[in-house]
């Protein structure tokens, strides 16, 4: 016969599971109370879930390597509590000494994504941030096509085109709102008559970030993207990154300071920003 498993004494302890609410509901510590410290009113819910600051509490995390529970930790310790402890190895460890609730199990994550998919360019969305010496301006930028490779869930490569032509300006309207896309679609910036794509290449990847070549008035060089990517809830793969650039690498060189001297209020810094959201059609084929 094995023995009974050892259980904490929660007359004494206060025991809060820091996970997410679903991993809660499908397996938690008996007498565990479940908060999740990713939420905005996790500190609201210390009222229930750990009320008396001077009691010993523990917390738990998923395992070992994921940080939950230490975050957890520093923000009790914030608030005033004086005994905060964290049980090594976080529930897939302390499953196997402590008795556990069982509820309904979690539902199979999707598969990794993996092969090529095609850009869904009505939902993604492209924005753009300039600035000059006292003010800053943003909006959107259309993007045309594109297409995203996954291999075993790693972005690998993959093309976007944007479509400088169609330029919004998101905090200006009426006249204003023309002229500014005006001289940004003219000869001072993009020079879109001529010019009226720019593409973006993805040639490879590490772990947060790709590499890519972009593509402006036919020049190219490489950059490096900071970049998330994984599964929508449709189980569709996406991506989200900021390309941060000096737009004069690519001759774009109205109002810098660099090229031109005694410019009063024409200067524009040269750093312009285009952050990313791509969201990806149900249409897939295997990576070539």
């Amino acid at each position: 016969m094995k023995p009974d498993k050892p259980e904490i004494d929660h007359e004494s302890v206060q025991l809060v599971d820091v996970r997410l609410a679903e991993e809660f509901e499908a397996a938690h510590l008996e007498g565990a109370i479940s908060n999740c410290v990713f939420e905005v009113a996790f500190e609201d819910r210390l009222g229930e879930s750990a009320p008396d600051k001077t009691k010993p509490t523990i917390l738990y995390g998923a395992d070992g390597e994921s940080r939950e529970a230490e975050m957890a930790k520093e923000k009790l310790m914030r608030l005033g509590y004086r005994m905060v402890d964290l049980l090594d190895g976080g529930f897939a460890v302390a499953r196997t000494v402590l008795p556990v609730i069982e509820g309904e199990p979690l539902p199979e994550p999707p598969p990794e994504p993996d092969g090529l998919f095609l850009i869904d360019t009505h939902a993604s969305r492209a924005g753009w941030t300039g600035r000059n010496l006292l003010n800053k301006h943003h909006g959107s930028i259309a993007i045309r096509s594109g297409e995203l490779v996954f291999q075993n869930g790693l972005l690998t490569r993959g093309t976007v085109v944007l479509d400088p032509n169609q330029l919004v300006c998101d905090d200006l309207d009426g006249p204003l709102h023309d002229v500014l896309i005006a001289h940004l679609q003219s000869h001072d910036f993009f020079d879109t008559a001529v010019h009226p794509e720019i593409h973006i290449e993805i040639t490879g990847s590490a772990e947060s970030e790709v590499f890519a070549d972009l593509t402006i008035k036919e020049i190219t060089h490489p950059i490096t993207i900071p970049i998330a990517s994984g599964v929508t809830p449709d189980g569709l793969p996406a991506a989200q990154g900021t390309i941060a650039i000096d737009r004069t690498r690519w001759n774009v060189l109205y109002g810098s300071k660099k090229f031109f001297h005694r410019l009063a209020g024409h200067m524009v810094n040269d750093r312009i920003e285009i952050e990313l959201r791509i969201l990806t059609r149900s249409v897939a084929m295997r990576a070539p």
